[in-house]
């Protein structure tokens, strides 16, 4: 179980680092990234079947969807590995279930704060 412990402690640290690396990301690099990966999808889903102005139009309407989906996602991971990880120590599921939520809970809170100071 020891190994299984730390094995998910890692996992939930990379996880902190990969959400603090974005996070710390000023907003137009980060409305680019997205926009990006929002590119690559709409080519996937209609090709090369529209007009340039009409993929553009799709693309700024698929943005939003995508940012908040990649948003959920990366906390829905967060959140598997703060479960695991507390699921390794002997502790009623109660305790789990709180300490799980109140890690998670603080972790989101100071990522917000932390948003906060950078530069839009």
């Amino acid at each position: 179980m020891k190994k299984l412990r730390i094995i998910f402690l890692i996992l939930m640290f990379l996880w902190m680092i990969t959400v603090f690396l974005f996070s710390n990301e000023p907003s137009d690099k980060s409305k680019n990234t997205s926009s990006f990966v929002t590119e690559i999808i709409a080519n996937i889903i209609y090709g090369d079947n529209l007009p340039t102005e009409e993929l553009e139009n799709k693309i700024q309407e698929l943005d939003p969807i995508i940012r908040k989906l990649a948003h959920y996602t990366l906390y829905t991971a967060g959140g598997i590995f703060i479960c695991f990880t507390i699921n390794t120590y002997e502790l009623d599921i109660k305790k789990k279930i709180f300490i799980s939520q109140a890690i998670g809970t603080f972790y989101a809170i100071t990522d917000e704060v932390h948003q906060y100071f950078i530069p839009r």
